[in-house]
C-alpha cells in the first residue's frame, strides 16, 4: 500500500515593481525576488511589498541617495513618469548617480535597504518615524526662526532663514530615530539586489 500525501502548493511570493528610469545605465540590474526576501527580513508584508515600486533613478544628484515616498506623494513627485503613475502604494527612489559619479552596487543596496526599513517603519505604524518626523521639521523650523533673528536685514534675514533651516534640518536627519534605525538595519541586513556590473 502506497501512501499518498497532498501536498500542499507553495504560495507565489509577493513581488515590488521595478521601473528603470530612462536613461538608466544598461549595466544596472535589479532583482525583484531579493528585494522582496530583503523586505520580508524587514517584516513587510506580502501586500505591503507587492505595493512597493523601487525607481530606479538615473539622474545625478547632489545628497539624497534615496528616497521613500508614502503612497500618493510619490505619484506627486513623478507625475510626469507613466510607469509610476500606473503603481499602487508606497514608491522607493534609489539614486544610481551622485554629484556626477556613479554609486556601486554596494553603496545603492545599503540604501536599499534603509528605505525599505522606512517603508516596513510605515507599515508597522512606528512611532519613531512620527518621532523623527518631528525632530526634523522642528529643528529646520528653529533653525530658520533662529536664522531670521541673527539677519539684520531683508537680505541677510532671508539668507539667514534659508541656512538657518537647512542647519536644522541636517541636525534633526541626525538625531530623528526612525533615521537611525534605518541606518542601523541598513548595516545589519544586506542584500546583492541591484547590481551595477
Amino acid at each position: 500500500m502506497t501512501n499518498i500525501v497532498e501536498q500542499t502548493p507553495v504560495a507565489e511570493t509577493s513581488l515590488p515593481h521595478v521601473v528603470y528610469g530612462e536613461g538608466l545605465d544598461s549595466g544596472i540590474t535589479v532583482s525583484p525576488d531579493q528585494i522582496a526576501q530583503t523586505m520580508q527580513e524587514l517584516g513587510v508584508s506580502e501586500q505591503g511589498i507587492s505595493d512597493t515600486t523601487i525607481y530606479m533613478d538615473p539622474k545625478s544628484r547632489l545628497q539624497t541617495y534615496g528616497t521613500h515616498y508614502p503612497n500618493r506623494l510619490g505619484r506627486l513627485r513623478f507625475r510626469s513618469n507613466p510607469e509610476i503613475q500606473e503603481a499602487s502604494g508606497d514608491i522607493i527612489r534609489l539614486s544610481t548617480i551622485m554629484k556626477g559619479t556613479p554609486r556601486t552596487d554596494e553603496a545603492i543596496n545599503r540604501t536599499l535597504v534603509h528605505e525599505l526599513e522606512h517603508r516596513a517603519q510605515e507599515e508597522r505604524h512606528d512611532v519613531k518615524l512620527t518621532q523623527g518626523h518631528i525632530a526634523i521639521w522642528g529643528l529646520a523650523l528653529a533653525g530658520a526662526v533662529i536664522g531670521n533673528r541673527l539677519g539684520r536685514s531683508g537680505v541677510t534675514k532671508t539668507a539667514g532663514t534659508v541656512i538657518g533651516a537647512a542647519i536644522g534640518h541636517s541636525a534633526g536627519y541626525m538625531i530623528a530615530p526612525h533615521e537611525r534605525q534605518a541606518r542601523e538595519r541598513a548595516r545589519q541586513v544586506t542584500t546583492t539586489a541591484v547590481s551595477t556590473k
